[in-house]
């Protein structure tokens, strides 16, 4: 009997076979019985005795199958376990082409990764979640909030001045003894000695309609009121309103602007003007001034009365003034005072104060820059909080040259000085006067002094030479060295710590005293390194005004002679400063004060 089975058409399940979706009982092996013939337990689990059946060693010849391509489902691979059967060597056409029944399949574990086919891309990653972090998020925030005010800051300028017009009016007003002009822009006086009338130019700037200028005239008493103002917003700087005046000579001047320049010249009345940030420009003003500038530069000269002249945050220039410089002040730059005949008090908060050719008294003082003051013939205070301090050609005392971490010079001086750094070089020299010079941690030098000295340093070295008067040098922690006047001198000498030298002439009962002690350094009294600098002012009192001068001035003095009056004869001289008889360094002036 053919044991050959016809093949069924590819896609049709071949007889007997179940349905995909139901179970079935395990198919039978193709061991050469028939299907029929074979038995398989139906309870699962059960053992399954297969009769051994005699099969002659057939060669099957190797076939080659095509490679099947299973597209990918998604599930994992399904291995079906073997059965134990014999293995049967059968010729390719005795093995029938069945289906195999559904039967249940033992689930091996899933694979702990899946094997994909060559032909098959793999799956695409989900796309990762964006966490925002709070650092990134309060970073942009902050961007945002800096960047758009910063674009619109750039690009409003622009808009405006794409639309912005200029409009000009002229006016006159009567003529009063005050003016007082307030405007939103530059404001421009000038003078008409022979004016009858005010002459006014109101300039207008503007963007947009509902901020257009408004022009107004007020009078009350011995004053015109001259307004010039932008509409809602007064500091918008899309509107701009300027006045250009014509002021008759006597006339007192008021300006008041929020946001332009000042000029005004050749006025007889006195000034008071301000701009919150602009320029002001002040000149040839026979009267007293007062100008402030809240963020620009201030210049005032040629100024017969006082001056007051402030800035916030802008230079202060003086020059020329008649009456005493009340205040010269800038927080954030600058002040420069020169020929003023009065006194001057200035001061800068972050800047350099200049003073030079004052005919008064000097108070100059900076917050963080360097003071400098000069030719001055009354006193002088000059401090610095962080800068240096130089102070030159002083009629009169130098109160205080004072700085907290910065050098202190101080030099041609007619009266005393004191010179104190907290941090820096203290040198003083060519001085009639006494001096006291020290510094917390610095050298001090005292040269050519015609009165005492006193030098300390707590942690530097002392240098004192060409003394008069008695001297007082002390180091806490460096050497101290005194030259000798060229004359004896009692001597109190000492060091806790380093080498004595003792080489000019002493005596315990001679007038002049020095004392030189070291708490750890070496001290030296050492014999003058030249021809003593020292003069005694010769006795003139009472003699001619030419002769005297010719006297003081053979003794190496320079002369100054003032007049005063007297009841004795015209051109005798009263008395000299400093007396006769006193030691001064050469070179040094000498007032001779001659009857008037």
């Amino acid at each position: 009997m053919s044991t050959d089975t016809p093949t069924p058409p590819e896609g049709t399940p071949a007889e007997g076979a179940a349905s995909a979706e139901e179970p079935t009982a395990e198919p039978a092996l193709a061991t050469g019985t028939p299907a029929a013939e074979a038995s398989v337990p139906e309870a699962p689990g059960s053992e399954t005795t297969v009769p051994e059946t005699t099969v002659p060693e057939t060669t099957v010849p190797e076939t080659t199958e095509p490679e099947v391509v299973v597209a990918q489902t998604g599930a994992p691979e399904v291995v079906v376990p073997e059965t134990g059967a014999p293995e049967s060597a059968v010729p390719e056409a005795a093995v029938p082409e069945t289906a195999v029944p559904d039967e249940p399949v033992a689930q091996m574990p899933q694979a702990p990764y899946t094997t994909w086919s060559a032909t098959q891309a793999a799956p695409e990653r989900a796309p990762r979640a964006v966490r925002y972090r709070p650092a990134g998020l309060v970073l942009t925030v902050v961007g945002v909030l800096v960047g758009l005010p910063l674009v619109l800051s750039l690009a409003w300028p622009l808009v405006v001045y794409s639309v912005a017009t200029w409009h000009a009016t002229s006016y006159t007003e009567r003529v009063a003894p005050k003016v007082k002009l307030v405007a939103d822009g530059k404001v421009e006086v000038t003078v008409d000695p022979g004016a009858t009338q005010i002459a006014v130019k109101a300039d207008a700037w503007y963007a947009w309609g509902w901020q257009a200028p408004t022009y107004s005239v007020t009078g009350s008493g011995d004053t015109v009121e001259i307004r010039h103002k932008c509409g809602r917003f007064p500091f918008d700087p899309s509107c701009e309103a300027a006045l250009r005046v014509v002021l008759p000579a006597d006339t007192e001047l008021e300006v008041r602007t929020s946001n332009g320049h000042i000029s005004a010249s050749d006025l007889n009345g006195n000034v008071d003007v301000s701009s919150s940030d602009g320029r002001v420009e002040l000149a040839r003003i026979n009267g007293d001034v007062v100008a402030h500038s809240g963020n620009g530069r201030v210049e005032v000269s040629d100024i017969v009365g006082s001056v007051t002249v402030t800035s916030s945050d802008g230079a202060v220039a003086i020059t020329g003034v008649s009456g005493d410089v009340i205040k010269g002040r800038s927080g954030n730059g600058s002040v420069e005072a020169t020929d003023v005949h009065g006194s001057a008090t200035l001061h800068s908060s972050d800047g350099a104060v200049t003073a030079s050719q004052i005919g008064g008294d000097v108070v100059a003082e900076s917050g963080n820059g360097t003071v400098k003051v000069s030719d001055v013939r009354g006193s002088v205070t000059a401090r610095s909080s962080d800068g240096a301090v130089v102070v030159d050609k002083i009629t009169g005392d130098v109160i205080a040259a004072r700085s907290g971490n910065g050098r202190v010079e101080v030099s041609g001086v007619t009266g005393s000085v004191s010179a104190y750094s907290s941090d820096g070089e203290v040198v003083v020299h060519t001085v009639d006067g006494e001096v006291d010079a020290g510094s917390g941690n610095g050298r001090v030098e005292a040269v050519s002094i015609g009165g005492s000295v006193t030098a300390e340093s707590s942690d530097g070295a002392v240098v004192v030479e060409d003394v008069a008067g008695n001297v007082v040098a002390r180091s806490g922690n460096g050497s101290v060295t005194v030259y000798g006047p060229g004359v004896p001198v009692a001597l109190d000498i000492s060091t806790g710590n380093g080498r004595q030298t003792v080489e000019a002439a002493t005596d315990p009962a001679a007038s002049i005293t020095v004392t030189i002690h070291s708490s750890d350094g070496r001290v030296s009294y050492l014999a003058p390194r030249g021809p003593s600098r020292l003069s005694t002012v010769p006795d003139v009192v009472g003699l001619a005004q030419d002769e005297a001068v010719a006297a003081v001035q053979a003794a190496g003095f320079l002369v100054q002679v003032d007049y005063e009056p007297s009841d004795v004869p015209q051109g005798q001289v009263l008395h000299t400063t400093p007396g006769p008889g006193t030691s001064s360094i050469r070179g040094t002036t000498i007032m001779v004060t001659v009857a008037s």
